[in-house]
Parts: structure tokens; C-alpha cells; sequence
């Protein structure tokens, strides 16, 4: 058992020593895409977004926002792509005509995502104190 997890260890410790660093690497990006008719249906704008940016490195996601009520598309998809260059690549895809109507492409800035551990040890009732009260009543 030992003998096995020295073995992982050795095997961690040459796939974290740099020797893949000489392989290509590649970066994610995500991208905002306007231009559409909103009166489209998602599943045919998606394979054409698809098709568009296939270029521009593997597309990851693809998310097409609706407004349920009107019945409609809103009006900025949103595309993830990996690849080296893959935002400068899909940013020069921008007016570019997409089968009827021009593309219009943003970069998405980065987010991140902070933790506060501070709420970790909160209870609801330091949270929402009023809430929790007309709970009790």
C-alpha cells in the first residue's frame, strides 16, 4: 500500500516539475454575440454560432438567454471558447454575416469570484432577522 503511494507521489511530482510545460497551452474566453433576430428559435441560433466561431478554437458552451413571458430571445447570446487567441480571433468575426444577419461581438470580462467566510458562521437569523421573526408569529 505505501509502495503504491510513493508511486503516486513520483508520478505527481513529474507531472507538476514543469516537463508539460513545453506542451500548448491554451486559455478559455467567453464572448457576447448580438446582431439576431430575437424572434429566432435558440436550437437554430446555436448550431449557427457554432458554426460561426468553430474557427476561433473548441467552443465550450454556448448559452442563449429567453424571455419566457414574451416568448422571445434576449438580445446578446453568449459563447465560451478555448484556444490560443481565441478572443482576438473571434473579435475579428465581428460584422461579419452569420446566414441573414451581422454579428456583433464583445469580449465578456473576466469574473471573479470572491469567498467571504465570514457568512460561513452566519445563521439565518443574524441574516434575515425580520424574515425569521414573522416565521415565529
Amino acid at each position: 500500500m505505501e509502495e503504491s503511494a510513493i508511486k503516486g507521489l513520483k508520478l505527481l511530482e513529474f507531472n507538476d516539475s514543469g516537463a508539460d510545460s513545453q506542451t500548448h497551452s491554451s486559455t478559455s474566453t467567453a464572448i457576447s454575440v448580438e446582431g439576431y433576430n430575437t424572434t429566432l428559435k435558440e436550437y437554430p441560433l446555436r448550431l449557427a454560432l457554432a458554426k460561426h466561431f468553430a474557427s476561433c478554437g473548441k467552443i465550450t458552451q454556448i448559452y442563449v438567454p429567453r424571455d419566457f413571458k414574451k416568448k422571445l430571445l434576449k438580445r446578446a447570446s453568449f459563447v465560451w471558447i478555448e484556444g490560443d487567441d481565441a478572443e482576438e480571433k473571434a473579435l475579428q468575426l465581428s460584422g461579419t454575416d452569420v446566414g441573414g444577419w451581422t454579428a456583433i461581438v464583445k469580449p465578456v470580462p473576466s469574473q471573479k469570484i470572491f469567498y467571504d467566510d465570514s457568512w460561513s458562521a452566519a445563521t439565518p437569523e443574524a441574516i434575515c432577522p425580520q424574515e425569521m421573526e414573522e416565521e415565529d408569529a
